[in-house]
C-alpha cells in the first residue's frame, strides 16, 4: 500500500517534520527530521568544520520557500551519505556574521567544505543529481 509523504516547516521552532499519511489506517504521523543534519551556528560553527573534513552547509531561512524546497532533499542526502559526508543547516537570520564572513548573497546557497576551506557553492534550488555532482567533483 502506498504511502503519502508531506513536508512542513514548523514555524514555532523552524523544525522540520515530515507528516505521512498511511491510508489503511488513516491517521497522520509527526516524525521529526533532522536527525542527520547538524545544525550548526556561531558558537559550533568552528568546531563542527574541524570535526568533519567533507562538510556541506546548507544556508537557509524560514520564510524562504525555496529553502524549505531543498531541506528534504538535504535530509535524504545526510542519511544516505552518513560516515561519508557531513550536511549542516545554518540559519542566516539567526548568524549574520557568518552569512558576511561567506557572502551570502542569496538563499538557499550550499557551501561544500573540504579541509576547513570552502571548495564550491550552489546557489539556488537545484536538483538532488546537481549536489552530488558537485560533491564528487569537490569533494
Amino acid at each position: 500500500m502506498a504511502h503519502c509523504t508531506y513536508i512542513f516547516l514548523d514555524f514555532r521552532n523552524n523544525e522540520l517534520w515530515e507528516y505521512r499519511h498511511i491510508p489503511c489506517v488513516r491517521y497522520f504521523a509527526m516524525i521529526p527530521m533532522a536527525e542527520n543534519v547538524i545544525e550548526i551556528d556561531q558558537s559550533n560553527f568552528d568546531s563542527t568544520l574541524k570535526a568533519n573534513p567533507k562538510l556541506v552547509v546548507d544556508c537557509w531561512a524560514a520564510w524562504c520557500g525555496p529553502c524549505r524546497m531543498i531541506g528534504p532533499i538535504i535530509e535524504r542526502m545526510a542519511k544516505e551519505y552518513s560516515g561519508k559526508v557531513a550536511f549542516a543547516k545554518l540559519n542566516v537570520d539567526e548568524n549574520p556574521q557568518l552569512s558576511q564572513t561567506y557572502r551570502i548573497m542569496a538563499i538557499p546557497t550550499l557551501l561544500f567544505f573540504k579541509d576547513g576551506k570552502v571548495v564550491d557553492q550552489i546557489v539556488g534550488l537545484v536538483p538532488k543529481e546537481e549536489i552530488e555532482e558537485v560533491m564528487r567533483r569537490k569533494l
